[in-house]
């Protein structure tokens, strides 16, 4: 007897498309991430060549990788609202969430480095008399 699976609504479906569709674009610039790693771990290029390869990547390979993909979706796909307010507030979660953190060890580093630097400098102006 064939059992039969029920068929996702609509939404999650059309969610679902739009996520391989991100994968389609991010996976090939992830894998060439690895592969530039792996052939730096693996001492296959010359370490005089990463930072010629990093700005191909990055100023060239990569922005027409986003082109592309820009390119063949309607112009009303790529500036979607609800996705856009989306990724502003969790790049301002992110921010907010790096500058507290760092604010935090940054004070703490701070404080320490003044207590070493007076200790240090109280003890060679003992030392010196």
């Amino acid at each position: 007897m064939v059992s039969h699976l029920p068929l996702p609504d609509r939404g999650k479906l059309r969610y679902s498309r739009f996520m391989q569709n991100i994968v389609a674009v991010t996976l090939p610039f992830f894998a060439l991430v690895l592969c530039g790693y792996l052939a730096a771990w693996r001492r296959v290029l010359p370490e005089a060549a990463v930072p010629g390869l990093n700005a191909y990547v990055l100023f060239f390979a990569l922005p027409c990788l986003l082109f592309r993909f820009g390119s063949s979706k309607p112009f009303a796909t790529l500036i979607d609202p609800v996705l856009m307010v989306i990724y502003t507030v969790c790049a301002l979660l992110v921010v907010l969430f790096t500058v507290v953190l760092l604010t935090v060890v940054l004070l703490t580093v701070v404080v320490t480095f003044r207590i070493v630097g007076f200790l240090t400098t109280w003890f060679n102006d003992a030392a010196n008399t």
